[in-house]
């Protein structure tokens, strides 16, 4: 069988663990730090066609998102669906709404077998009527369109990684690339070392890919020679706010007032997630937050748009960053960079045979891009390419016609085996899709396991359990902000870490010491990374 090694676990390198293995590969992925834990985290959560790219001429691009949406609206229902979007304008948009609704009808025309309805227009009096909050001053008007929001896409990380675990490949997060074993022109093979355990571990492999986002020329080129990155990150900044007095109805996408670029205020769990910013980043990828500077334009955009608003960097919930892991690029506007998907071949480059790099991408087409790397990787190998069924075969746990009947249908079963309340149900669907079971059966052999962790939130304690035992969950963040949000309620986790260092303590023999480490660790993480709004 191929041995296929796949370098890092965000939404590209789960992706290309699942095609591959689905494909009949022998797949092993390994992540350096938690699956989801950088780009794909920090995203503003949109499953969009990139309306903004037509500007730019990238027909293509905004035509494989649209049909890579409606992929996504099928194959995971149960966390992505569609948003309806307010596109405001005002005597100072770049755009005016004539030509808004020209690029309106060439947006729906590539968007082919479409489920969306299409878009409407609004003069300034109807705006104010749906929105009554919208800044009136210049106002001329807005579009409604539709598009989808993904509310938890490190789901739909884990979700790739279900489905490649159970067509035979091997996972493994905290395992740090060290060295690409290379002989006669090839990588042999890959030597990773496991940061819990501080072991090397070596993995044979035929053809390696490397989906590491930002750190893509870490891995290929780890001293750092002089040669010409295929990296030229841009850091994207958001915040998220507790809703406000007269705050937006729909998802607001507006053109920032100091600069003209896309802005969005988007409706998301209990909050508003504002953002984002475009800037270049040439720090330290391991340890990103928003930038003052950055959380100061959020604010101001915020208020120019709603008034009432009146939010400050105290209204802040939390805040974080990420880096696009774009093309380098000489541009000077990072908006203007492409966001398209690049298969990199380094046989050709590097005269490496066997090793790939994806770079760009978006968490939209990031299947279409892991179709077009395991299509790379069968050109190495003398043997015939196997179909793609990424597009048709539901996710795991995605295997639902429509989210609100699947609920309508299995409440009243589930209410009456477990005794759980509606509200937990739809949780634990939204996260888990059909395997809501999996999770209940788990409560049922714990005591306590249906109790809920925190009272900000609907978690229940048996998805600690189920994390360890069923989604590689080592560590308290791990936990806390990718395998259940507990750490995005309003105490930020800080009333369940006690509880949940407990139970993963039980499941993975912590002992006091390394219990108190971890709930450290977790409360380090957020006071740098999600809260460096307050230094």
């Amino acid at each position: 069988m191929k041995k296929l090694v796949v370098i890092g676990g965000g939404i590209n390198g789960a992706g290309i663990a699942r095609d591959a293995a689905m494909r009949g590969w022998d797949v092993t992925l390994l992540e350096k730090n938690d699956f989801c834990s950088g780009t794909s985290w920090a995203s503003s959560k949109l499953i969009h066609g990139g309306l903004r790219y037509l500007e730019h001429g990238e027909f293509g691009l905004v035509r494989e998102s649209l049909r890579e949406r409606e992929i996504l609206l099928h194959i995971h229902p149960h966390n992505i669906h569609p948003l309806h979007i307010l596109l405001s304008v005002y005597r100072y948009s770049p755009h005016w709404k004539t030509t808004l609704r020209f690029g309106m009808k060439l947006y729906e025309f590539l968007s082919t077998n479409s489920s969306m309805p299409l878009h409407e227009t609004f003069t300034p009096d109807q705006l104010n009527e749906i929105e009554p909050g919208l800044d009136k001053r210049e106002l001329r008007g807005g579009i409604a369109y539709w598009d989808a929001q993904c509310r938890y896409p490190e789901r739909l990380v884990l979700a790739n990684l279900h489905s490649a675990e159970e067509n035979g490949a091997k996972i493994y997060n905290h395992h740090q690339v060290i060295r690409l074993n290379k002989k006669d022109n090839r990588v042999q093979s890959v030597i990773a070392k496991d940061l819990i355990l501080g072991q090397d571990k070596e993995f044979e492999c035929g053809v390696v890919i490397n989906a590491a986002g930002p750190w893509i020329d870490e891995i290929v080129n780890p001293h750092r020679a002089s040669r010409r990155p295929m990296i030229g990150g841009t850091r994207g900044s958001h915040i998220v706010v507790p809703r406000f007095t007269d705050g937006p109805r729909h998802a607001i996408y507006s053109n920032a007032r100091l600069d003209g670029r896309p802005f969005f205020i988007l409706p998301w769990l209990n909050y508003y997630l504002i953002g984002t910013t475009d800037v270049r980043h040439r720090n330290s990828l391991d340890e990103l937050a928003p930038s003052l500077s950055e959380i100061d334009y959020l604010i101001t955009e915020t208020n120019q748009c709603f008034p009432a608003a009146e939010i400050n960097r105290n209204s802040i919930l939390f805040s974080f960053s990420g880096v696009r892991p774009l093309p380098y690029s000489g541009k000077k506007n990072p908006g203007a960079i492409t966001r398209r998907h690049i298969i990199i071949d380094h046989g050709k480059t590097d005269g490496i045979t066997n090793l790939i790099s994806l770079v760009g991408g978006k968490l939209t087409t990031y299947r279409h891009a892991a179709q077009l790397a395991i299509d790379a990787a069968h050109k190495k190998t003398s043997e015939l390419s196997p179909v793609c069924l990424t597009d048709i075969i539901p996710l795991w746990g995605g295997a639902m016609e429509n989210v609100e009947s699947y609920i309508t249908n299995n409440f009243a079963d589930a209410h009456r085996r477990w005794n759980i309340d509606e509200m937990s149900f739809r949780h634990l669907v939204t996260l888990y899709g059909t395997h809501f079971e999996d999770v209940l059966k788990v409560a049922d052999l714990h005591p306590g396991g249906f109790k809920k962790i925190c009272s900000h939130g609907s978690d229940l304690r048996a998805q600690v359990i189920y994390a360890v035992r069923h989604e590689w969950a080592k560590t308290l963040t791990d936990v806390m902000l990718r395998r259940t949000p507990i750490g995005m309620n309003t105490c930020l986790g800080m009333d369940a870490c006690e509880i949940v260092g407990n139970l993963m303590a039980g499941e993975l023999r912590w002992n006091e010491n390394k219990k108190r480490e971890e709930i450290d660790n977790y409360k380090s993480y957020v006071t740098r990374r999600l809260l460096s709004h307050q230094n």
